[in-house]
């Protein structure tokens, strides 16, 4: 089980779902002070305990590549490894095809744990890299990072 701050989640009652609707994830990110919305079009993941979703993230895909947005854990139950048990899932998800994020500086050594590796953004397909320059007009110390 994992515990903190007094709430216990039975790893039992854990699940991971590609199927999170855009309310139940805007919902999370709203309660969450998040900046992200999830879109109809988005490919969304979550944790789950019953029907409470814990943690999730949305997928978009570029050309052959997948950029991970917004990864976010409901504020009551961070630092409980559910964003990792998330991460792990994402393989599969995008099915061997190359996984992309641009962390803020203070989430590199999470992403880093969890396997991602920094990467020159010149590996990048266009349309992707055209996100990375808007998404560096408001956060200009992101980075590249891979899930190889």
């Amino acid at each position: 089980m994992a515990a903190d701050s007094g709430i216990l989640i039975p790893q039992e009652t854990l699940r991971f779902s590609s199927a999170v609707s855009v309310q139940q994830l805007n919902a999370l990110y709203k309660a969450s002070h998040d900046s992200g919305r999830a879109a109809p079009h988005d490919t969304r993941c979550g944790i789950f305990s019953g029907r409470q979703l814990l943690c999730g993230a949305r997928l978009l895909r570029y050309g052959g590549q997948w950029l991970l947005r917004n990864l976010c854990t409901a504020v009551d139950y961070r630092r409980r490894g559910l964003a990792g048990q998330l991460l792990q899932q994402l393989p599969a998800l995008v099915d061997g095809q190359p996984l992309f994020t641009f962390p803020l500086p203070q989430l590199d050594d999470f992403y880093h744990r969890h396997g991602f590796v920094a990467v020159n953004e010149e590996t990048l397909q266009p349309a992707l890299h055209k996100v990375l320059q808007q998404s560096r007009r408001r956060h200009k110390q992101v980075t590249v990072m891979r899930l190889p």
